[in-house]
C-alpha cells in the first residue's frame, strides 16, 4: 500500500518538476524572442538616426546642371596622342554635413564597376587627386560645395569613347565613411587632321547614374590598406 502511495507521489512530483522545466523553457523562449526584437528595433532606430544626417555628395561640372561636362582638350606629348581635362564641384545634396576627404580617378575605353575593380585589388593604376592637405577635411553644409577639382588625361590613343570615373570620399558626423562613383561616357569624334596635327572632338556625353555608398569597416580598413601601399596621404584621411 505504502509502494502505491509512493509511487503516485514520485509521479506527481515528476508531472509538477516537468511542468516547471517547461514553463522555464517557454519563459526564456519568449525572453529571446523579445531581446531579439528589442535589439532590431534598436538596430532600426540607430539606421534611421544615420539616414537623418547622412550626407550625399554629387558630383557636377555645373553647379546647377549636374549632368553636364566641360572639358578642356590638351596638348599631348607625344605624337598622335590626345589630351583631356575635366572640372568637377561637389555638392551635397544630403541631410547632415559632410566632411570632404578627396577622391581618385581612373579612365578606361569599358564600362566596369570601378570601386569593387579599385577594392578587389584588381585596378591599381588609378590616379590620386590633386587636393591639397589643408582641404581635406573640409566641411560641407547640405546644399553647399566644393571645388572644382580638376582632373587631366594625356597622351590617349585616338578612339571613339572614353569612359571617366570619380571616386569621392567623405565622411558624416559620427564619421562613418561614405562614397560617391561617377561615370561619364564620352564620344569623341574620329581623328582628324588640321594644321599638319591629328585631333577630335567631343560629340557628346553620356552621364551615367550616380552610385552611392556605406563602408563597414573591413572594407574601409581594405580601402586604407591599398593607400598607405602606394604611400598617399589620403590614407591618413579615411582612418
Amino acid at each position: 500500500m505504502n509502494n502505491g502511495k509512493s509511487f503516485w507521489i514520485k509521479i506527481i512530483a515528476l508531472v509538477i518538476s516537468t511542468t516547471g522545466v517547461i514553463g522555464l523553457y517557454l519563459e526564456f523562449h519568449e525572453l529571446r524572442k523579445t531581446s531579439k526584437y528589442a535589439l532590431e528595433q534598436s538596430e532600426l532606430m540607430r539606421g534611421n538616426l544615420k539616414q537623418s544626417y547622412r550626407p550625399l555628395g554629387i558630383p557636377s561640372a555645373i553647379l546647377k546642371e549636374p549632368d553636364k561636362f566641360t572639358w578642356e582638350f590638351i596638348e599631348a606629348e607625344k605624337e598622335n596622342k590626345f589630351g583631356i581635362g575635366y572640372p568637377q564641384y561637389l555638392i551635397n545634396k544630403g541631410s547632415g554635413v559632410l566632411t570632404f576627404l578627396g577622391f581618385i580617378a581612373y579612365l578606361s575605353d569599358s564600362l566596369i564597376d570601378f570601386r569593387n575593380e579599385v577594392l578587389k585589388g584588381k585596378i591599381d593604376d588609378f590616379r590620386f587627386d590633386n587636393v591639397v592637405s589643408e582641404a581635406r577635411g573640409y566641411t560641407i553644409l547640405p546644399n553647399d560645395h566644393c571645388g572644382p577639382w580638376s582632373m587631366s588625361w594625356e597622351n590617349l590613343d585616338f578612339k571613339n569613347q572614353y569612359h571617366f570615373y570619380r571616386l569621392y570620399f567623405y565622411l558624416d558626423q559620427e564619421r562613418n565613411l561614405y562614397d560617391t562613383q561617377n561615370v561619364m561616357t564620352v564620344n569623341f569624334k574620329a581623328a582628324y587632321i588640321e594644321n599638319e596635327e591629328m585631333k577630335t572632338d567631343v560629340l557628346g556625353i553620356t552621364p551615367r547614374k550616380n552610385d552611392f555608398h556605406s563602408y563597414n569597416n573591413q572594407e574601409r580598413a581594405r580601402l586604407v590598406s591599398i593607400f598607405e601601399e602606394k604611400k598617399h596621404n589620403l590614407a591618413t584621411f579615411l582612418k
